[in-house]
């Protein structure tokens, strides 16, 4: 049988259905989870990702990233998270490492397979870290970011 002849005799998908469930089984959705308490300042490019079929969650702490890590996000994918180092965290707290405190709680979660990227304003030494997580990536480059947000790396 030629390959013309099998793709004859697999089955018609239509644009407008899902994918058969032995398909759909096979596509890891891509997810994003981008904690910053300012998620305002990345809305074109989270509306970007989305409409490229991203699935991007959005947190303004660490404690709000855990609780969807914890209970929130049920299908994990292709998994990454995007992170800024300085935040206002809970009660008006200025946590000028935060983005750090989110690494050592991914660690203490079993995340450490997935790639995080810290974006923030000036370069983070994050050399420590990246000794323990090879995923850990800075950048203060807006186009660094916006190819890790759409799996470009």
């Amino acid at each position: 049988m030629s390959e013309h002849d099998a793709a004859a005799n697999l089955p018609k998908i239509l644009d407008d259905q899902a994918p058969p469930s032995y398909l759909a089984s096979a596509i890891k959705p891509r997810v994003v989870l981008w904690v910053d308490d300012n998620p305002e300042n990345n809305a074109k490019l989270i509306a970007e990702a989305k409409a490229a079929g991203i699935n991007v969650q959005t947190a303004k702490s660490t404690a709000a990233a855990c609780e969807l890590i914890d209970n929130g996000i049920k299908d994990w994918g292709d998994f990454r998270v995007i992170t800024d180092m300085h935040r206002i965290e809970g009660f008006g707290v200025e946590e000028p490492q935060a983005g750090l405190k989110l690494m050592g709680e991914l660690l203490t979660r079993r995340f450490a397979k997935y790639p995080i990227l810290l974006f923030t304003g000036t370069q983070a030494n994050v050399t420590m870290w990246q000794a323990k997580h090879p995923n850990l990536k800075s950048t203060i480059d807006y186009t660094v970011a916006r190819d890790f947000v759409l799996f470009n790396v």
